[in-house]
């Protein structure tokens, strides 16, 4: 069964309760309940699928990858955003995020390829989920901007971000959230970062935590496909 991190949900959970919204609709009918998001591990793909439709619905016309995006921190990815965080340059954590992705997220795949001008990074997804998948695009793509510009310590404005989604009317939200060139109706989602930003040394780098969380990265994608 596909899973992923509960981390985006409960990030939804919090957002209806802080506004006074009864969120007693995002567990109808499911598996997972109010207690078993707050206390548990990860949740399935489609109780997760659920809590985005629904926490769309009911925040009404709030642009929830954004939303969302907007509140996360690359630990919200757990042991994943733990190596990233503590890798030598962008580079080495973006090739980490390729190899261990689906351990946050068991049908995304992250993949990161060099290019003659940088590196293009591109989100992919081994199951359909709708409409929701823009959501998911938003939140992953804002989550990735957080990491390189953090690492870095200034917007990486000439990044080239491609949305597999057809240009939407509210534009302007994207180009003021995104930074870089932002275009739409692409073949995939991807994102364009270019070269002299991924070897400058990352002041959050450190060894021994680099070291470990590869390697319990490692083992537990060998337990994950045994």
């Amino acid at each position: 069964m596909d899973r992923i991190s509960p981390v985006y949900a409960r990030l939804v959970l919090r957002e209806l309760e802080r506004r006074g919204i009864d969120p007693t609709p995002l567990f109808a009918g499911k598996s997972t309940g109010r207690n078993e998001l707050l206390r548990g591990g990860d949740i399935s793909l489609q109780d997760f699928v659920h809590v985005l439709r629904t926490g769309d619905r009911l925040l009404g016309d709030e642009q929830l990858g954004f939303l969302l995006g907007r509140q996360m921190h690359v630990l919200a990815m757990g042991p994943v955003g733990v190596a990233i965080a503590s890798a030598p340059s962008l580079r080495e954590g973006l090739q980490v995020l390729e190899s261990f992705t689906r351990l946050h997220a068991t049908y995304v795949d992250i993949a990161a390829r060099s290019t003659l001008h940088g590196m293009t990074v591109t989100i992919l997804y081994q199951r359909d989920t709708g409409y929701v998948e823009r959501f998911h695009t938003e939140t992953a793509m804002m989550l990735l901007q957080e990491y390189s510009e953090t690492l870095i310590g200034e917007p990486i404005s000439d990044a080239r971000i491609r949305l597999a989604i057809q240009e939407p009317e509210n534009r302007t939200e994207y180009t003021n959230t995104l930074h870089g060139q932002v275009s739409f109706g692409a073949a995939a989602n991807e994102v364009d970062i270019p070269y002299r930003w991924l070897d400058l040394p990352s002041p959050s780098y450190h060894p021994e935590l680099w070291r470990q969380a590869q390697m319990t990265l490692s083992q537990e994608l060998r337990e994950q496909s045994e």
